[in-house]
Formats: C-alpha cells, structure tokens, sequence
C-alpha cells in the first residue's frame, strides 16, 4: 500500500482496531500465543520489510504489529506465560 494514500491507511487502521474489539474475548484468553506467532510470521527473514521508506510503502501487517490495542488484549496472556516460563 502506498503511503501517500491516507484514506486507506485509515480504513486499515480502524478495521484492525474493530477486529480487535470484536475478538477481544478470544484474545484476552490466548492472545498472547496468537499475536506471538503472527510477529514472528511478520519478521520472518524471507517476508519483505513492513515499511520500505525509500519505495514509499507499508504492508497491511505493519498496522497489525503496531496497533496498541490488540497489544493491550494480548497483554494479559503474555504475562501469564512469561510467568510460567
């Protein structure tokens, strides 16, 4: 997705928030694991960067890895497991 198109940076950004929301029960029970797995998936060493300054773009999954909060619901089972690790 190119940068320069805000309109759909935004829609993005407020359908992952809604998404979020709308899963929150599922993810204050295992959220952690979920939202682990799917960083790991995103940084992966064969995947392309999620922002490319130079190209001037973002992958969807960029708004995913950083939306504050899916990572305020995934908190508390990422807690508990680094407890029992």
């Amino acid at each position: 997705m190119r940068v320069e198109n805000s309109a759909q940076s935004l829609v993005i950004r407020l359908g992952v928030t809604a998404l979020a929301l709308a899963t929150s029960p599922v993810l204050l029970l295992v959220g952690g694991p979920l939202r682990r797995q799917y960083l790991r998936h995103a940084y992966r060493d064969d995947t392309r960067a999620l922002v490319c300054k130079e190209e001037g773009w973002v992958r969807p999954a960029y708004f995913v890895a950083t939306n504050s909060v899916l990572r305020l619901l995934c908190w508390p089972t990422e807690q508990l497991l680094r407890r029992l690790a």
